[in-house]
């Protein structure tokens, strides 16, 4: 949930980490947090909660934006190609 290029939390503490392999944006998945009923209201395990959703937070946010770059560059190219 964290690309090495993010600011994000892991990314500060270890930035060669990566404890699951590339991260690959696969659309239509879904991720759920699991812990023991009664446990999501610890202080640490909030924390932890709210780190991870912050950082999915912010995987989508650059995502949107490379996206959106990726499509303006493109733009050019493809009315180029219309006009032939």
């Amino acid at each position: 949930m964290n690309f090495r290029g993010s600011n994000g939390w892991a990314a500060r503490v270890a930035p060669e980490l990566s404890p699951f392999g590339p991260e690959i944006p696969v659309p239509g998945r879904s991720y759920f947090f699991v812990c023991p009923k009664g446990q999501e209201k610890r202080p640490t395990i909030k924390a932890f909660r709210d780190w991870v959703f912050a950082e999915i937070e912010e995987t989508h946010a650059l995502l949107k934006r490379v996206t959106q770059n990726l499509e303006k560059q493109a733009e050019p190219a493809m009315a180029k190609r219309r006009s032939r």
